[in-house]
């Protein structure tokens, strides 16, 4: 039924946009943007000549490249002890063409509907329209401009989620670059919403304009950002603006400057917005408001191979507002900063800044001095290790209301080896001890022993590469109150090609850390896990068109990113392990695939199992 509706109304407009053209007078590069439209779809017979001996222009239809697909799938999903059976339709039809002529504009756009039903104990069926829109308006010029539409359901996807949703998205971009000059500008705007089956809603817009060119030496960029996130009972807005500028003279001298500009608004009703649109029912909500100043301004000046001298200054002012009470702080500072390389070993360096200070009323003028050196020799065979040793000392003295002299002092030494364990294979070693010492005349002296080992294993060869690293560190006090830092880091990935027909890809990275202070109990490691391992077949047990993959995935990693600019994910980061193996078998233009998905969600144990039957039509 969408197919038949579909085709005459995309004629139609193709009829009503589309443009007249004359054998002699077509575009030598029709078509070129659009490689697959075929040049024997453009052309058209001899076109008569008017009476003024002009050619007779006549409409023409755009050739439309239309394809689609349409899916079954039974599911199984069980978790927390109760399973879940539901049927799942899914039928899609997409098209493309362009508009008088492809370097005018490129249109495209698929319409989907998804019905899905559960089991007959629950009796609920839910029918949603799916689709997606793409404009671009001379896509080849200084000034192309492009618009944009999706709507998407998670139930088409195979992840196992705590809630569904529909989210829809929509923009418009816009670009342009003056003919003469480097100069580029940007202005974008977008709108992001999703609606999760229990009735609640995310709303995320966000408008950017960006600037950015080149002339001569200089070289700048402005970024002016807007976005705001609603739902779930919060309401957060950002406002930024950041410029940025470069003079580069020569190798020997720069200049940067950075400004930024922000204004944050996090707002909450005290409710997390589950039985509503917004989670208006909440009380007892709170509002924060903060404006950001900072301006930075960094130079570097070399006059020669010994001499590299430095200088800069930073304006900060940050004020925060919280219902009734406010606070602010400001700084402005100037530092200055020059090395001058002794030796090839031996190099010495300074520092010297001043600040001025103002936070709740409290003003004050500091400063501070540094003076260091730092010695590194050569390395020193030691038989088939590589010996090498560091060390370097500051002395520093700070004025203002904390004034304070301090002393610290580096000793450091490594022993590292490498050797191929065949000709594909090479392992790396190294073992690092550090001592430092720090001493103050306000705070307590410290002194500290670090210890460092990594194993680095590598292999590479045709179709196939592997590596393996493994490190440790241990880093405590030497006397006083214990505190201890340990982190263990484990990194792996692999690239195998094992026969004609089958592969191995992944990388996997386990971290531990474990911290141990006088406020700190000892709490063991804190384990954190994130990476993938797949394996694909194309011709699994030997049967040609059957292919099978196996994916493994693991993230332990939990952020939120609402107040950064973007729709928060919420269906990506609730899956913290999941193992996904499926067969799939074609014949012709028919997919059968047959699909079991082990996860964990939000620490609960969850499987889904999924055959669908897809059939494709159309130009594919």
């Amino acid at each position: 039924m969408i197919y038949r509706v579909a085709r005459p109304l995309l004629i139609s407009l193709a009829l009503i946009f589309g443009a007249t053209k004359t054998a002699s007078a077509q575009s030598p590069d029709a078509g070129a943007d659009a490689p697959e439209l075929s040049e024997p779809a453009l052309s058209e017979p001899d076109t008569p000549a008017t009476e003024s001996g002009q050619p007779k222009q006549r409409w023409v239809i755009p050739p439309i490249r239309l394809w689609g697909s349409a899916s079954y799938d039974i599911r199984r999903e069980d978790g927390s002890g109760a399973a879940l059976d539901s049927t799942l339709l899914t039928t899609q039809l997409s098209a493309s063409t362009f508009l008088w002529q492809p370097w005018f504009a490129q249109v495209s756009g698929s319409l989907g509907l998804v019905t899905s039903a559960l089991d007959a104990q629950t009796s609920q069926q839910a029918d949603t329209l799916t689709g997606s829109g793409r404009l671009y308006l001379l896509p080849m010029s200084r000034f192309p401009f492009e618009a944009w539409f999706d709507r998407n359901d998670s139930r088409s996807e195979a992840v196992l989620l705590d809630s569904q949703f529909v989210s829809t998205r929509w923009g418009l971009t816009q670009r342009y670059s003056p003919a003469a000059g480097n100069t580029h500008y940007l202005a974008t705007y977008e709108h992001a919403g999703q609606t999760r089956d229990d009735g609640s809603e995310d709303a995320f817009d966000a408008l950017q304009l960006d600037v950015n060119g080149q002339h001569d030496t200089h070289s700048y960029q402005v970024n002016g950002r807007f976005t705001r996130n609603d739902g779930r009972g919060l309401d957060n807005s950002f406002e930024g603006l950041l410029g940025r500028h470069t003079w580069r003279r020569d190798d020997a001298l720069s200049v940067e400057t950075l400004a930024n500009l922000n204004w944050v608004s996090n707002g909450s009703d005290g409710s997390d917005g589950s039985n509503g649109s917004n989670g208006s029912s909440g009380s007892g909500g709170t509002q924060t408001d903060s404006r950001f100043l900072q301006v930075n301004s960094f130079a570097i000046l070399r006059p020669n191979e010994k001499w590299l001298i430095s200088g800069g200054g930073r304006v900060f002012d940050l004020l925060t507002e919280n219902g009734t009470a406010s606070n602010q702080a400001q700084s402005i500072a100037a530092n200055a900063g020059a090395s001058y390389q002794w030796s090839r070993l031996t190099r010495f360096n300074g520092i010297l800044s001043l600040a001025q200070t103002e936070n709740a009323g409290n003003a004050g003028l500091s400063s501070s001095q540094s003076l260091g050196v730092s010695h590194q020799p050569d390395p020193i065979p030691f038989g088939r290790y590589s010996y090498q040793w560091f060390t370097s000392a500051v002395v520093s003295n700070r004025t203002g209301d904390d004034a304070s002299h301090h002393l610290s002092a580096q000793l450091s030494h490594s022993l590292d080896r490498s050797f191929a364990w065949s000709a594909a294979t090479s392992i790396t070693l190294n073992l690092q001890q550090s001592l430092s010492a720090d001493v103050d005349s306000v705070a307590s002296n410290a002194n500290r022993i670090g210890h460092n080992v990594a194993l680095t294993w590598s292999r590479g060869k045709e179709g196939a590469t592997a590596y393996i690293r493994a490190s440790g560190s241990d880093s405590r006090n030497l006397g006083g109150a214990e505190e201890v830092f340990q982190l263990l880091n484990l990194q792996a990935s692999l690239t195998q090609v094992s026969g004609n027909r089958s592969s191995w890809n992944g990388n996997l990275t386990l971290q531990g850390t474990r911290q141990i202070t006088p406020d700190t109990p000892d709490g063991g490691f804190d384990v954190a896990a994130s990476g993938d391992l797949s394996y694909l077949n194309t011709r699994f047990f030997g049967i040609n068109r059957l292919r099978f993959i196996s994916q493994y995935k693991v993230n332990d990693t939990r952020f939120s990113n609402r107040n950064s600019g973007q729709l928060e994910a919420i269906s990506r980061n609730q899956e913290s392990r999941s193992w996904e193996n499926r067969m799939e078998y074609a014949i012709g233009r028919t997919n059968l695939s047959l699909g079991l998905r082990l996860a964990e969600v939000e620490g609960e144990a969850r499987y889904l199992l999924q055959l669908k039957l897809t059939r494709f039509f159309g130009d594919l």
